[in-house]
């Protein structure tokens, strides 16, 4: 069951999660967050996840997760699964350096990290019972930052985005597309809201993400078809933590040593 929580942020976990960022700006910005998402099978509470977004002037960033069992499978299981990911924003870029993902419960205690070389155009893994080093394209994202990217990228103007993730020793390609524009009640009141279809590989779409314009391309709302049942985040707490800050010019993407998380 808390495999179907992770289900990531969806994206946006969430993706869904999102990130706020000024996508239909000329001059790329983002804005630091703390977002609070519930998630629910019909009206059975199963989940939540906390969001946050930390940024400084200079492109830094740190975007995290934290998944908690909540309701009654808490009952059951408590588990907290936290995914972090840091690194850097250039010209509309996001430009990862590490991720980091734990898992604990009361039968699992997992743990992995993930660590890019722009300078070597590689990528190491490691994890308790695996390791692995793969070459990797420019413009590859970890499994958080891929998040990043999606709401940076995603507008009106350019209503279509695909990543390539470094997951599990592959490359995964993750594709995101606008389907429809509709009205929808948030917590800042009705909305224009962007419904975006999520698919990977060669896969059909089993994921809906509902993003935010006004918001800064927030995450409102994200479902996900498993196992014949659907699972949807709901956003219910949102606090923005900083002022918006405009992001530097593009450059070459950096060497691990010249990227340092905000402090």
């Amino acid at each position: 069951m808390m495999r179907t929580l992770r289900f990531h942020f969806v994206a946006l976990a969430l993706l869904c999660c999102g990130c706020a960022w000024g996508a239909a700006a000329s001059t790329p910005e983002v804005r630091p967050f703390r977002a609070v998402y519930e998630v629910f099978y019909l009206k059975l509470l199963l989940g939540r996840v906390e969001v946050t977004l930390e940024a400084d002037a200079d492109g830094a960033y740190r975007y995290g997760s934290v998944t908690t069992t909540a309701g009654a499978l808490k009952v059951f299981r408590g588990d907290v699964i936290t995914e972090t990911s840091v690194g850097r924003i250039e010209g509309g870029r996001v430009i990862p350096l590490e991720y980091e993902y734990t898992h604990k419960s009361s039968d699992r205690d997992r743990r992995v990290q993930v660590k890019f070389d722009w300078t070597e155009g590689s990528v190491v893994n490691y994890a308790k019972d695996s390791h692995w080093r793969m070459d990797i394209p420019p413009g590859t994202q970890d499994k958080a930052s891929q998040q990043l990217a999606l709401m940076l990228t995603l507008s009106a103007q350019d209503p279509a985005a695909a990543f390539e993730v470094a997951d599990g020793g592959r490359l995964k390609r993750y594709r995101y597309k606008s389907v429809e524009t509709l009205s929808l009640d948030t917590l800042a009141g009705e909305q224009r809201i962007f419904r975006v279809a999520r698919s990977k590989g060669d896969r059909p779409s089993r994921t809906s993400i509902w993003l935010a314009p006004e918001l800064h391309n927030l995450p409102v709302k994200a479902e996900k078809e498993e196992d014949g049942r659907i699972l949807t985040m709901r956003l219910q707490e949102l606090e923005w933590t900083g002022a918006v800050i405009p992001l530097p010019a593009a450059a070459e993407a950096p060497r691990a040593s010249d990227i340092s998380p905000p402090p």
